[in-house]
């Protein structure tokens, strides 16, 4: 007797029902964790809310209060706002996006305003960007519009600037949120 060969769909009806179980459980679970960040999109920064749902409003409060503490260098000097239920920083976001220009890479630094809103098991954040600085903390004349045509789109020059935006966005996502959700953890080992 000659076997027949089953196509995709059909293995995996012969898969057992417990690894069908597990196999869906496992996708779901994939699922249920994506995580949303920061993101430039049509020009602006949309906000985004995390959820920590086993932390209380004042739990998420320390631990920010702590990654402030952690991640400036005179943080009492960028807290603009400093209550409870939010938190209102002023600061300077080194190497947040890149252009290239006659055959160079210019890094630029960006002044901004980060409000963290803080809630029972979530918390929101709101990036504000203001003044463009040079890798040497000069202003420049411009804003972030100015790297976009009349119609809409990106200038020769300026297209990594989204995607380098983003990933600096996206590690500042990551940086507050694994604070507050304690993935992130003092080093010991000095």
């Amino acid at each position: 007797m000659e076997k027949q060969r089953l196509t995709p769909l059909c293995r995996f009806c012969y898969i057992s029902s417990m690894k069908k179980l597990i196999l869906i459980s496992i996708l779901f679970y994939n699922y249920s964790f994506t995580q949303e960040y920061l993101e430039w999109k049509d020009r602006t920064v949309s906000p985004v809310v995390l959820e920590v749902n086993d932390l209380s409003a004042q739990e998420i409060y320390q631990r920010i209060s702590s990654w402030v503490d952690d991640t400036y260098v005179s943080p009492k000097k960028v807290l603009m706002v400093d209550k409870s239920d939010k938190v209102r920083i002023r600061g300077i976001s080194v190497h947040a996006f890149k252009t290239k220009g006659l055959g160079q890479t210019f890094w630029y630094n960006l002044q901004h305003t980060l409000t963290i809103d803080i809630k029972e098991g979530k918390y929101r954040l709101t990036y504000e960007p203001e003044d463009i600085l040079t890798s040497e903390d000069v202003p420049v004349m411009w804003d972030l519009q100015y790297y976009y045509n009349k119609k809409g789109k990106l200038r020769m020059g300026a297209k990594e600037m989204p995607g380098s935006f983003n990933n600096y966005l996206k590690g500042l996502t990551i940086s507050i949120n694994d604070a507050v959700s304690g993935l992130k953890k003092k080093d010991d080992d000095w």
